[in-house]
């Protein structure tokens, strides 16, 4: 392990979970269980419709979602119900990115998810990837009612861990949430590729 310069004004490091540290599968997981058509139309039944925002921001439960969706689309209830129940199935661990944080770790560099989720799915994650034990906090939508790029989201993080946004760094798959991040005061990396986010987070920390 490489040495850290303390001068670095980033003190700490924020992650999303979808596609940085878990990599979004649903439409190749429903793909395996499902005829490739009937894959597609769950995709856009589940998560094309408005209320699965809703979800997310905390204003349905899984069971209220389910019931909402099985009238819209009452053929297809059972499979709507399978896949809801098991958005743990829907992300793949992306090695390389835990590695990554697990490093940060070492440096003894706080580590935050700021995450748009629903309860059930963060639950389910949680329980079934156990190094999400490794995290200094969390702000989920769910628990404000707000979803990324809303700037509540960013304030409850500040505020839950008496953070300073200008000792953050982000790390989102989207620009708008990291721009809205960097608004804020934050630094920020849009994650293209692992390769290229570490280089730069590391160069950002002063870590070599």
């Amino acid at each position: 392990m490489g040495t850290m310069n303390n001068n670095s004004q980033t003190k700490y490091v924020v992650f999303d979970i979808g596609n940085v540290l878990l990599k979004a599968t649903h439409r190749e997981y429903l793909q395996q269980i499902y005829e490739k058509d009937t894959a597609e139309q769950l995709v856009s039944e589940v998560f094309h419709q408005p209320e699965f925002a809703e979800y997310e921001k905390g204003m349905y439960t899984n069971e209220e979602l389910i019931g909402i969706y099985g009238k819209r689309f009452p053929s297809h209830i059972k499979e709507i119900k399978r896949t809801v129940n098991h958005w743990e199935e829907l992300t793949t661990y992306m090695d390389e990115s835990w590695e990554m944080l697990k490093e940060l770790k070492e440096y003894k560099i706080p580590v935050y998810i700021l995450s748009t989720m629903g309860k059930e799915w963060k639950e389910q994650i949680f329980d079934k990837f156990k190094d999400f034990e490794l995290i200094d906090g969390s702000v989920f939508s769910y628990e404000v009612h707000s979803n990324k790029p809303d700037s509540k989201i960013y304030l409850a993080l500040f505020e839950k861990y008496h953070l300073d946004p200008g000792e953050g760094i982000f790390i989102d798959d989207k620009k708008e949430n990291i721009d809205k991040g960097i608004q804020l005061g934050m630094k920020g990396i849009v994650f293209t590729n692992i390769i290229t986010v570490k280089t730069e987070l590391f160069k950002e920390l002063n870590l070599e």
